[in-house]
């Protein structure tokens, strides 16, 4: 069963995260501001089930207002559990279509978890996407 992230949620989503990424690579402080965004916006989802949670964020350009985009940020199950990350991202999908999103998005780029399978298992298209770290370059 799928339901919105609560307060009462948030300590086994940090431990969850910590689990999973490791404590050098998770920065609590910062996945916790943007939980606590998006457990807000109206333009976004928090969602758990059982054993996972996923986090997305409607983005809209301005220059185009009708071109909605769900942005999946976060999503983080137990080991072996990877039928309840399918489960949520298929949710996220349609939740998309519903707020009349024309596209979905997944991205791992800060993760050494492969999302190739479950992106696929949810009829996602793997689509190039170039990056300039503007924080970085300005080092």
């Amino acid at each position: 069963m799928i339901r919105d992230i609560t307060a009462d949620d948030i300590p086994w989503i940090a431990s969850l995260c910590q689990r999973r990424y490791g404590f050098a690579e998770y920065d609590v402080g910062g996945g916790l501001i943007a939980l606590g965004e998006a457990m807000r916006s109206p333009n976004a989802v928090a969602w758990r089930n059982a054993h996972g949670f996923l986090v997305g964020n409607i983005q809209i350009r301005i220059w185009a207002p009708k071109h909605r985009s769900l942005h999946i940020l976060a999503l983080c199950v137990e080991e072996g559990h990877h039928w309840d990350a399918v489960e949520l991202l298929r949710a996220s999908v349609a939740w998309a279509g519903r707020q009349g999103c024309d596209q979905w998005w997944l991205s791992g780029s800060e993760s050494e978890h492969r999302i190739g399978p479950l992106a696929k298992r949810v009829g996602a298209r793997l689509s190039a996407v170039y990056v300039i770290d503007l924080a970085k370059e300005a080092t």
